[in-house]
């Protein structure tokens, strides 16, 4: 495997520097953390849970009223806020060997802002299960999806943007 540091896309990986657009099958590993772009991911975050805020408040004030469309609204908060955090702590992390472990802690916090998201639910605005337990369930699972997706990419991509 040949290590170059000829572009300005070079980093250092261990105590050797090598370049992304090395990264074949044959030299490097396909997949790895994106742990760069923390402001521009929780923008892409926002904006995805803005504009599925938009698309359930119909549906949300349609079944449930104005109270579906407050479970709505925390439910996009919780998921956004847990997200960005998960970011913030995968991008702190510089060694590679910790990487694994965002995943897991990016899997811990975004259960403890959803847990949050509906005991607020439950007992400060009192919304009943039904109602919030759809759109946290919603929320929760695209937020995961697409954080999955920020984070978690081709080699090739992640200096291309």
């Amino acid at each position: 495997m040949t290590k170059t540091n000829t572009s300005s896309t070079a980093k250092t990986v261990g105590s050797s520097k090598w370049n992304h657009s090395q990264a074949m099958w044959g030299n490097l590993v396909p997949m790895q953390f994106r742990t760069t772009f923390l402001r521009g991911r929780c923008l892409r975050l926002m904006a995805a849970m803005g504009g599925l805020w938009l698309l359930a408040i119909i549906p949300a004030g349609q079944f449930f009223g104005l109270a579906g469309v407050e479970a709505a609204g925390v439910s996009a908060v919780s998921c956004l806020l847990g997200g960005c955090l998960t970011f913030w702590v995968a991008a702190r992390l510089v060694r590679p060997q910790l990487l694994a472990f965002a995943a897991l802690l990016g899997t811990a916090i975004r259960g403890l802002f959803a847990l949050i998201g509906a005991l607020v639910m439950q007992f400060a605005l009192e919304l009943s299960p039904e109602n919030y337990l759809i759109w946290l369930g919603t929320f929760y699972l695209v937020s995961l999806a697409l954080e999955t997706v920020l984070m978690v990419g081709p080699a090739a991509q992640t200096d291309a943007r």
